[in-house]
């Protein structure tokens, strides 16, 4: 089995329009869900009482590194719009499944 390749990236946003916390919900609800609609995992992070800020969080996981790295990059033109990028960080990470010691010793339990 390959290993999985897991995407990880974080932005920070200044949501400059944002006037009040229902401003907010609202850009960061629609944001959320054009992430989704890509197929990344996502969740708001730093939730901070302040209308114009905000982050988010998201994931993508693929056998292909390649196909984690293109679906990361694909996800930068979802940051286009009415807020400014303040910071952004994304990172690579490699879990593989069978050089798990539990799962070794499952699978020679099963033999």
């Amino acid at each position: 089995m390959d290993p999985l390749t897991i995407g990880v990236a974080a932005v920070a946003l200044n949501l400059r329009h944002a006037r009040n916390l229902k401003d907010k919900r609202q850009i960061l609800n629609g944001l959320k869900q054009k992430l989704r609609n890509a197929g990344f995992s996502v969740s708001e992070f730093d939730v901070s009482e302040h209308p114009q800020r905000a982050g988010v969080g998201y994931s993508y996981i693929a056998a292909n590194p390649a196909q984690v790295e293109t679906a990361l990059k694909e996800a930068e033109s979802l940051f286009i719009g009415d807020w400014e990028v303040v910071r952004g960080e994304t990172d690579l990470l490699e879990f593989d499944f069978e050089k798990s010691e539990d799962v070794q010793n499952y699978w020679d339990s099963l033999l």
